[in-house]
């Protein structure tokens, strides 16, 4: 069965200095989770993200979240940070996916999303570490788009796969399109990659826009790279919506501020199963 559901799309819901800094930590997760369920979108499931290096105790997410979150049905967790070496730089960082680690099992998550330029850095260190740390958890690699052209192109995920052949792979349709490197067609047509593909991750892709469009549609203050279809009445091929169908899709537009009902996220979830 195919899902429909958030991923990271309330950025814009939250300002000022202190909020960034909660960013991928479970009280930002917690807030995010609030808003989706009191505007009843989350009856499919939900994806979260987190930063590794930002968590301090497995029991940082409290007793009524970690209950509601685990009763969804399609759950995934995506983790990452800004530097792009972060598996390897930190001394912390076993002690730091050991939280993870126990925090997944507290949600009853079992898969994890992972830029793919993450894993090109010391790959049989970075491998051993996350096959010591994170042993019964499923591990999918998502092509990398906007903030590194390392890890977007087919040749790495090839090499990816050759490295942790069991790695699974989550398609980003916005990363696919940040560049003009490659196809949607040919993505899909290797098979190493094809056979991989276990969710999509779904937006519109700003990145070779000449102009903002979410300023042109009345929403100042906004230029995300993920943007979704239904705000820039823009939206992919037939062809390419029956592959993507195939699997669950986790919505990565970013929601208008001024969208405080979230019409535009729930007008995104009726596009797509249209």
């Amino acid at each position: 069965m195919s899902y429909v559901i958030p991923g990271n799309v309330l950025s814009y819901f939250f300002r000022g200095v202190e909020q960034r800094k909660i960013f991928g930590t479970p009280l930002d997760c917690m807030e995010k989770f609030r808003i989706l369920e009191k505007t009843n979108l989350l009856s499919q499931g939900l994806e979260i993200f987190l930063i590794p290096n930002k968590l301090r105790s497995f029991d940082e997410f409290e007793p009524w979240f970690c209950s509601k979150y685990s009763r969804l049905k399609y759950k995934t967790v995506h983790i990452g940070d800004q530097n792009e070496g972060f598996l390897i730089d930190s001394d912390k960082i076993s002690n730091k996916l050991e939280i993870l680690s126990k925090m997944l099992e507290r949600l009853e998550v079992d898969t994890i999303i992972l830029h793919a330029n993450h894993l090109l850095h010391e790959q049989k260190t970075t491998k051993g570490l996350l096959d010591s740390v994170l042993p019964r958890t499923s591990i999918c690699v998502e092509n990398t788009g906007f903030e590194s052209e390392r890890g977007s192109g087919i040749e790495d995920l090839i090499q990816i796969f050759k490295k942790y052949p069991e790695y699974k792979l989550c398609l980003d349709v916005c990363h696919i399109n940040d560049y003009v490197n490659y196809s949607l067609e040919e993505f899909i047509s290797v098979e190493m990659l094809r056979s991989r593909i276990v969710q999509i991750h779904f937006s519109y892709s700003t990145r070779l826009d000449k102009e903002n469009l979410y300023a042109k549609m009345g929403f100042g203050g906004h230029e995300p790279y993920h943007a979704l279809w239904s705000v820039i009445g823009k939206f992919p091929s037939r062809k390419s919506m029956e592959f993507f169908r195939k699997y669950p899709i986790v919505i990565e537009g970013v929601v208008p501020m001024q969208d405080k009902s979230l019409q535009y996220l729930r007008r995104e979830v009726e596009l797509i199963n249209s």
